[in-house]
């Protein structure tokens, strides 16, 4: 990063993180998805401010419910 901020002294970097709306509300049986989201929610809020004075910004992606095969995964689960 250090190497990137001084050849590029003018311009500024960013980097994207994407998670889901798992961080803010979690949900009986989704407790390894959620812990992953609200860990990418500290980890966002961390490097923003450590990156900031090497003009790195950071955004965190946070989408809503998506179809994908994660649910009939955790309907397997045996709580």
């Amino acid at each position: 990063l250090r190497d990137y901020t001084s050849a590029n002294p003018d311009k500024w970097a960013h980097i994207g993180l994407v998670s889901s709306v798992a961080g803010f509300f979690s949900s009986a049986g989704g407790s390894p998805y959620a812990a992953s989201k609200f860990a990418l929610e500290a980890l966002g809020d961390s490097l923003r401010g450590e990156l900031r004075p090497y003009r790195i910004h950071t955004t965190l992606y946070e989408f809503g419910a998506v179809v994908s095969s994660i649910a009939e995964a955790s309907d397997s689960v045996q709580l």
